[in-house]
C-alpha cells in the first residue's frame, strides 16, 4: 500500500491529476488480495467472450492451448474479487456496443464524474500509432493499434471467423489443473464452464 501510494504521487503530481489507471492485464492475479489489503483501491475486471481472446490471440502467434488457458486462468483469478465493495465487473461487448454508458459505471465507481469529452479521440494521439517494440518480437508487430481510432463492435463474435469447429472444441475441454481449481478456489474447471459461468453462452 505504501508503495502504491508512491507511485500514485509520482504519476498523478507532475500531471496535476487525481488518478491514474495500471492496466498490466496480470494484475488480476492479485485482484483478491488487494481488495482485502488496499479495499479503497477501486479494482475493474473487464471480461471478455473466451473465444474471441483466443482467436485474438491466435492472430498474434500464440498457440490455442496457450490463448484458452491464458484466458481461463486469468479470468478465474480476477473473479476471486467478486463481492468485495473495490471491485467492478464489466463487460468488453458492453464496451464497445454502449461505451457511454459503460464509462459512466467505471467512472462512478472511480469517484469521477461522466464527461462526454472521454469519448472523444485525442487529436494528438488519433494521428499517432501504438507501438510495441520492446522483446523484438515479430509476434509485436500484431499488437499495434492507433488510440484514435473509433469505438468498434467489429470485433465481437470473431472467433466464428478465426475459430474452426476442432478448435472451439478444443478450446472447451481446457481444463484448469486440480491444483489451480484449488489455490483460486474456482466454481468452474474447464473453459466450456467459464463461458457458461459468465453467460456467454455456447
Amino acid at each position: 500500500a505504501e508503495f502504491y501510494a508512491k507511485v500514485a504521487e509520482h504519476m498523478c503530481a507532475p500531471r496535476h491529476a487525481t488518478c491514474f489507471v495500471e492496466k498490466t492485464p496480470t494484475n488480476v492475479y492479485n485482484f483478491e488480495a488487494l481488495s482485502r489489503q488496499m479495499p479503497a483501491l477501486p479494482l475493474i475486471h473487464q471480461v471478455r467472450d473466451g473465444r474471441d481472446v483466443a482467436g485474438s490471440l491466435v492472430r498474434r502467434g500464440k498457440t490455442l492451448f496457450y490463448a484458452g488457458s491464458r484466458w481461463l486462468y486469468d479470468t478465474v483469478s480476477g473473479l476471486r474479487a467478486r463481492g468485495r465493495t473495490s471491485y467492478l465487473e464489466t463487460r468488453y461487448e458492453d464496451l464497445v456496443a454502449d461505451p457511454a454508458r459503460t464509462l459512466r459505471d467505471i467512472l462512478a465507481h472511480l469517484g469521477i464524474d461522466y464527461d462526454p469529452c472521454v469519448l472523444e479521440p485525442d487529436r494528438e494521439s488519433s494521428a499517432s500509432t501504438y507501438e510495441e517494440q520492446w522483446r523484438d518480437k515479430r509476434s509485436a508487430q500484431r499488437w499495434q493499434s492507433t488510440p484514435g481510432d473509433p469505438i468498434s463492435a467489429s470485433s465481437v463474435g470473431r472467433y466464428r471467423q478465426d475459430l474452426d469447429g476442432e478448435q472451439l472444441s478444443t478450446l472447451y475441454r481446457i481444463r484448469l489443473t486440480a491444483r489451480a481449481v484449488d489455490e483460486l478456489q474456482s466454481p468452474v474447471r474447464t473453459f466450456a464452464e467459464l463461458l457458461e459461468h459468465l453467460d456467454y453462452g455456447r
